[in-house]
């Protein structure tokens, strides 16, 4: 063979596999806190810096001493909020920027802050109370974590498990409630709510996951009384069916947005400026609710600037709700 054909395939498989395994995260300048003041995130050299003008008096920024997901890459996340990770070669980036960066990601203010590691069990619930392994299962994610839609990411990852391992999660700081649902054909899906920090403090948290063996109710529930969307269209003996609510309305998939919540849990079809449109979960009883939205009465203060925060919140029963935090600078 051709000596300097042999050394071009060489290069060539070099730099393929460079391509293939590496992934470098972007050279990007964040501006903090309103002033002049610059830190970097990714893979920064001083002459990307200076072009990048991200500079702090005529010295090069600093690594920004926050999370990468506190300000994720915008073509990764779609209008929903939802992190982009399918089967697209296009999205081929997207899918090593999250398994290669973020979820191995230990940087921030603190070693391991950045992530949260959950380790699971998942375990067939017999009737005589006791348990055994159980392979197959699905874990997924149903709400918003530091405002990012995961669903995607643990549909792709996590759809057939060992009963046993683990995932991470990354995290931008403080704690946040979040739901977390272990699923298999022929099982009642055990949802289980868990507040999530950081690796750096508390460190690792566990999940353990029951999934008895199926049952439906004319009520759309399972065992653990939670909506089950398998259970659409199950009838008694009786002739009594399980049918969940249809939107005719607002077209929300109630089915979809019911899913694993507990029976008589309230969602928001629509809002308006004064007008919360609500039903019970599983089948809509007592039909569509007209909610009056609370209003807010703030009284300005002369000189002061107002400052409206509001937070996404989740109480103990797995019901959402909103937060408004009013302050005034000096």
């Amino acid at each position: 063979m051709n000596k300097k054909l042999l050394i071009s395939m060489i290069l060539f498989s070099i730099l393929l596999a460079g391509l293939v395994f590496a992934f470098n995260p972007p050279c990007r300048c964040i501006e903090f806190c309103e002033e002049t003041q610059y830190c970097y995130m990714g893979e920064c050299t001083n002459l990307q810096l200076a072009d990048l003008d991200c500079m702090n008096g005529g010295d090069y920024a600093d690594k920004c001493p926050i999370c990468p997901i506190c300000n994720p890459l915008a073509e990764c996340i779609d209008n929903d909020n939802k992190f982009i990770y399918d089967d697209d070669p296009d999205h081929d980036y997207c899918k090593k920027y999250y398994d290669e960066y973020l979820e191995t990601y230990s940087g921030g203010t603190y070693p391991n802050e950045c992530i949260q590691t959950v380790n699971f069990t998942v375990r067939e619930k017999l009737p005589n109370g006791k348990s055994t392994s159980l392979k197959g299962a699905s874990i997924s994610l149903i709400n918003l974590i530091d405002g990012i839609d995961y669903s995607d990411v643990f549909e792709f990852k996590y759809n057939y498990t060992n009963y046993n391992g683990s995932f991470t999660v990354p995290r931008c700081r403080g704690d946040i409630l979040t739901t977390f649902v272990a699923s298999k054909e022929g099982y009642d899906a055990h949802v289980i709510d868990k507040t999530l920090y950081n690796d750096y403090k508390p460190g690792p948290i566990t999940i353990d996951f029951e999934l008895p063996s199926g049952v439906c109710h004319v009520d759309c529930t399972n065992s653990y009384g939670r909506c089950n969307p398998q259970c659409e269209g199950f009838e008694d003996e009786q002739g009594e069916n399980c049918s969940f609510y249809v939107d005719i309305n607002f077209s929300k998939n109630v089915t979809e947005l019911c899913a694993y919540k507990k029976e008589g849990t309230n969602i928001i079809l629509n809002e308006t400026d004064d007008t919360y449109y609500m039903i019970d979960c599983c089948e809509g009883s007592g039909e569509l609710q007209e909610i009056v939205r609370p209003s807010i009465d703030i009284n300005l203060v002369e000189g002061k600037d107002l400052i409206s925060i509001q937070k996404p919140v989740m109480f103990s029963d797995s019901q959402p709700g909103r937060i408004s935090i009013f302050t005034w600078n000096n």
